[in-house]
């Protein structure tokens, strides 16, 4: 071998070493890069998901959560960790009615790299949208990002969403006082959720089905369809507290036909629930509502 055609060889031999070291180096510094981020992801997940779970025992803990999350995903650079940080302190806010910041964050969620937003993720977000607009009293913006969800959930099979989503439609159009679009999908829900024996959910559209019906005039249709939500509460025997809106509304559908002695017994019926539980929320406040109606008419009211 001459002496040009051994350096050659040589020089041949330790580029090799040089360029084996140098791939090994990469691909040590990938794994450790692809190990770091995978981390970092799944810390995201899991501190949104905390964040969401100690939100009712200590609001301003699940903020420090959440925040955390976000500047993990900043670091990272973690388009759907953005997502999901975003996602999580728009629905923080809207627990803590400040339903304009909720709707900035929730915004926010959807700028970043939208094409390739988990499409449930996607559908979260603009649900949740749905529900602060709702709130705000912007019944078409509303509308509109609960019907988006609505589409994206049924696109993904997601029955328990999809059905949630109706019944918020729902709500939202006895709010905007359109009670014939609000019964319809009240009926259309109740029957989905019959259809694949969900009666939990078919509870909630033949209760909400109800009220919209009394709000319509149609007692006699309310008080057959509360009537039947009363039924699959005994059988699921759900919480109590759930109930006070079907006697509410129960009350008031009687009261419409005049009948005020059986309102009555539907008042006293929601007030003894009232009382056990000691707790004070829409119910409460439907309830007394209906209450001064039906004893203003029987002239038991009390100035």
């Amino acid at each position: 071998m001459s002496c040009k055609r051994y350096t050659f060889y040589y020089l041949e031999k330790k580029l090799k070493k040089v360029r084996l070291k140098i791939l090994f180096c990469f691909l040590l510094i990938t794994n450790l890069t692809y190990a770091s981020f995978e981390s970092d992801s799944i810390q995201i997940i899991k501190l949104c998901d905390s964040s969401q779970n100690v939100f009712v025992n200590n609001p301003k803990q699940a903020f420090e959560i959440a925040n955390k999350a976000l500047r993990i995903s900043e670091k990272s650079k973690w388009t759907k960790g953005l997502n999901y940080s975003y996602y999580t302190l728009g629905l923080l806010n809207s627990g803590k009615y400040k339903y304009m910041e909720s709707i900035t964050y929730l915004y926010k969620a959807l700028q970043h790299d939208q094409k390739n937003i988990p499409i449930n993720l996607k559908a979260d977000i603009f649900r949740a949208l749905g529900d602060a607009y709702s709130v705000l009293g912007d019944y078409p913006k509303a509308l509109n990002n609960l019907n988006k969800a609505l589409t994206l959930y049924n696109n993904e099979n997601n029955k328990f969403k999809f059905l949630l989503t109706l019944n918020e439609i729902g709500i939202s159009n006895i709010e905007k006082k359109d009670y014939k679009k609000a019964s319809e999908i009240f009926i259309k829900g109740s029957k989905i959720a019959h259809f694949y024996n969900l009666p939990q959910n078919e509870f909630y559209f033949l209760n909400n089905l109800g009220i919209s019906q009394v709000a319509d005039n149609q007692p006699n249709e309310a008080i057959f369809n509360l009537k039947s939500a009363e039924q699959i509460h005994k059988r699921q025997k759900a919480n109590p507290y759930s109930l006070i809106k079907i006697y509410s509304a129960l009350a008031e559908a009687y009261l419409k036909i005049n009948k005020v002695e059986e309102a009555k017994v539907y008042l006293g019926k929601a007030s003894k629930i009232i009382n056990h539980y000691k707790g004070k929320d829409v119910s409460d406040v439907f309830f007394s509502e209906v209450e001064y109606k039906v004893y203003e008419k029987s002239k038991d009211y009390k100035k």
